[in-house]
């Protein structure tokens, strides 16, 4: 599953690793949009597979986040 940006903004934390087994609800990333803190839970339970951002990365709307399974 492919976790995307839901608005424009910057990446302010990274909660998991690669290989992290996770469970759905569970915060994955911190993005920065508008001055506004939105945390990006994890919408499955499954395994951290890719995680193609940084902390600190400016990423648009719908950008590939994780990928996890």
């Amino acid at each position: 599953m492919e976790i995307k940006a839901n608005a424009p903004g910057k990446i302010e934390d990274i909660h998991v690793s690669v290989g992290d087994s996770i469970t759905k609800d569970k915060p994955i990333v911190t993005l920065e949009s508008m001055k506004v803190e939105q945390t990006i839970n994890a919408p499955i339970s499954g395994v951290i597979k890719e995680i193609n951002v940084s902390v600190g990365d400016f990423v648009e709307k719908d950008q590939l986040l994780i990928v996890m399974e």
